[in-house]
């Protein structure tokens, strides 16, 4: 007889993927990749262009060579800002048109060495 899978997830409001499940397998719209040898500290800003409203306001920890990632920050369709402020002092912006429905693409910030940057991923 087969047993039942169980599996747990944790989430904040902010859609931030966290714990084991089959969510972990869909490909999350927004990441915060950390392409350095040490872990950095970084504010994470998102709000929506028209209206100011905040999706996304936390400062996170990310690991060398680790990602950050929020699953479905976006509740509307529309032009948002991500701000990314490292701990360092170094920071930049992006804008792009966002999707409240989950597709196979995603936005990454890579933080580098002397640059961060944001790439589409996907389709």
């Amino acid at each position: 007889m087969l047993g039942a899978l169980t599996t747990t997830v944790a989430a904040t409001s902010s859609g931030c993927i966290g714990g084991s499940s089959w969510e972990e397998t869909l490909t999350p719209q927004l990441k915060i990749y950390n392409g350095l040898e040490d872990e950095i500290s970084a504010s994470v800003l998102v709000q929506y262009v028209d209206s100011g409203d905040r999706v996304i306001d936390e400062t996170v920890t990310v690991p060398a060579s680790e990602s950050h990632e929020y699953a479905d920050p976006f509740p509307r369709n529309g032009r948002v800002e991500l701000r990314l402020e490292l701990g360092s002092g170094r920071e930049n912006s992006f804008r792009w048109d966002a999707s409240a429905e989950r597709t196979e693409s995603s936005r990454t910030a890579f933080v580098f060495e002397n640059d961060i940057e944001l790439q589409l991923a996907g389709p």
